[in-house]
């Protein structure tokens, strides 16, 4: 990996001219390097981590750093983005999908998500390097925010681990103000089960006090943390009348916009919660 990398550069150093350093995730670390060429409307970035990968990426420049907004424009962007449903959702129904793939990284693709979401450049392989994710999986929240904050910070915002009551309460204090938030869940089968069949059903409501019923009816008997199911996904939306919370998984298309009972979600939540602050 090393020798692809001092190839990449050599190359392109000989045809674009001396390259600058670019500010990766996880910081200046001796083992990360990240390197930037602009050519016109593209910037070609050329990574490498000492542990894991090289990477090549040429993207429109516009699209390759964070527009610094002030506070109060983050807070007003945010808000601008709430939509409310005439049912009573309250949903951030505008947050870039990534699919975790098949290595598992569904905390490294969750973060992807939310820094994309508040303007922040971010790719989940770059992430996956800086949090310590093995392929497989198996990143902790605390490992990614470590990794995650000297970069995020260089971007004007922060990383807060978030702790409340899981309510509805509790969730519409991020929610109200346009910031999704990072959940830990043990995502068993039952639960997904369970989601899935009210999310379908769901769709097709048209009569929401009986909907209310439907949902305060729901079996949750068979809802256990699970450590073998541990996933991270993103709390996207709430509806105080049904009881209801909105998340979406790293999971694709399919799975952007999913609900179930507030009494279910607490059931095999871990109780992490992660938000971006200013």
């Amino acid at each position: 990996m090393k020798n692809d990398f001092e190839t990449l550069s050599a190359a392109l150093t000989a045809q674009l001219g001396a390259p600058k350093n670019e500010m990766s995730v996880g910081g200046l670390e001796p083992r990360r390097r990240s390197l930037r060429w602009e050519c016109g409307a593209q910037t070609i970035l050329v990574s490498h981590d000492a542990e894991q990968m090289v990477s090549l990426k040429v993207v429109p420049t516009n699209r390759t750093g964070a527009r610094l907004l002030g506070d109060d424009q983050v807070r007003a962007m945010l808000k601008a983005r709430i939509t409310k449903r005439p049912d009573g959702d309250i949903i951030l129904d505008q947050i870039p999908m990534v699919n975790q793939g098949p290595k598992g990284y569904c905390v490294p693709a969750t973060f992807e998500r939310v820094l994309r979401y508040v303007g922040i450049p971010a790719d989940m392989y770059e992430l996956a390097a800086a949090g310590g994710t093995d392929f497989g999986g198996g990143s902790s929240f605390e490992g990614m925010a470590a990794g995650l904050d000297r970069y995020v910070r260089r971007q004007g915002r922060h990383l807060d681990k978030a702790t409340f009551k899981f309510s509805i309460n509790g969730v519409a204090r991020y929610l109200d103000e346009g910031r999704p938030i990072v959940w830990g869940l043990y995502s068993t089968e039952p639960f997904n089960t369970l989601s899935n069949s009210l999310t379908e059903a769901r769709e097709k409501t048209t009569d929401w006090p009986l909907w209310k019923k439907t949902v305060a009816a729901a079996d949750t008997s068979t809802l256990f943390p699970d450590s073998s199911c541990g996933h991270a996904c993103l709390i996207i939306g709430y509806n105080r009348a049904t009881n209801e919370i909105a998340f979406t998984d790293s999971w694709g298309p399919r799975f952007a916009e999913r609900w179930v009972p507030l009494a279910a979600a607490q059931k095999i939540s871990q109780d992490e919660f992660w938000v971006i602050s200013w």
